[in-house]
């Protein structure tokens, strides 16, 4: 989101057009949504410029929950943690992410080349990163929850943006920059215009966003995946679902039986029933990583009687 919201902010430059700044508007509102910064941090309307020192902060500022430094920091440290567990290439992958954080310092958010070009890096090293832990990791319960986290958080990102972006309903034009601008930040504007070898519609990009089941940056695709991976996780051979497995089957469930003639109807300017849908599966995702959290990495046991008691009944 971070790059495309710079290169919207070229696209103003170069051109002047309104539209664009409208656009740029709207892509600001969502990453501050995907981002969760605080309420104050980017105005959700700002005129023809973009507030600058705020995105700034956004990308730079390690203090800053949310930001892009905030972030990489806590992944660095959580990789040392585990620091025995990794190979010497997914070590250098690591350093390549931490050189790159301190590089993003100083930085003009829209002074040239630069800042996108270390974007660019640093997304080729996650890319990097995502690789060596998919094809080196043993696929055992570990890597499960991995990349079951990873699928949750692409699922809650998707959410966050879709029903800021997309669920208010524009004029024709300003609605096909923002679908553009949001297929290309989930690496489907290609597929898109492949697939469907026209313009951004909503009816098309949602069927590609949330219930295509072959596009790994779909939503449907990440909520089968939890799904799937829930079914080799400890105690999932029970012959009764746990309650992590009934959140996640429900919440795959209730989109994929979703008709997606219906979430582009508008009503009052905005697409309900879209919104309504992003709501609930946020909802059921939220229930569903802390039902995880307690099911999996709570080292809390219910107390239990380890002897008979006095009257030499078992408990």
């Amino acid at each position: 989101m971070l790059r495309t919201v710079l290169n919207k902010h070229n696209e103003i430059e170069e051109y002047g057009d309104d539209n664009d700044r409208r656009c740029l508007t709207s892509l600001i509102d969502a990453l501050r949504a995907v981002t969760h910064a605080d309420a104050n941090s980017i105005p959700a309307t700002q005129g023809a410029e973009p507030p600058q020192t705020d995105l700034a902060s956004l990308i730079a500022d390690p203090a800053r929950f949310g930001s892009l430094s905030q972030v990489l920091s806590a992944l660095t440290h959580a990789a040392f943690n585990v620091r025995d567990l990794w190979s010497s290439d997914t070590w250098r992958v690591i350093d390549d992410l931490e050189a790159l954080q301190e590089g993003l310092q100083g930085l003009s958010v829209f002074g040239g080349h630069r800042l996108r070009q270390r974007l660019d890096d640093l997304v080729t090293s996650l890319i990097a990163l995502s690789g060596q832990t998919t094809e080196s990791m043993t696929h055992e319960h570990g890597w499960t929850l991995l990349d079951t986290g990873r699928r949750l958080e692409r699922a809650l990102g998707l959410c966050d943006l879709l029903r800021t972006a997309v669920v208010p309903v524009h004029e024709e034009l300003l609605d096909h920059l923002v679908l553009e601008a949001v297929l290309s930040s989930q690496e489907s504007l290609m597929i898109h215009r492949w697939r469907y070898r026209t313009a951004p519609h909503k009816l098309t990009a949602l069927d590609l966003l949330l219930l295509d089941e072959s596009n790994p940056r779909g939503l449907v695709y990440q909520l089968k995946s939890i799904d799937q991976h829930l079914t080799t996780l400890p105690d999932a051979k029970n012959n009764r679902l746990e309650p992590v497995q009934r959140i996640a089957l429900g919440a795959y469930t209730r989109v994929r039986l979703t008709e997606s003639t219906v979430l582009v109807e508008p009503k009052a300017g905005r697409l309900e029933a879209l919104e309504s849908l992003l709501l609930a599966t946020h909802v059921d995702l939220q229930q569903f990583s802390a039902a995880l959290a307690e099911r999996y990495f709570s080292h809390v046991q219910a107390p239990r009687q380890l002897g008979t008691t006095s009257l030499g009944i078992d408990p």
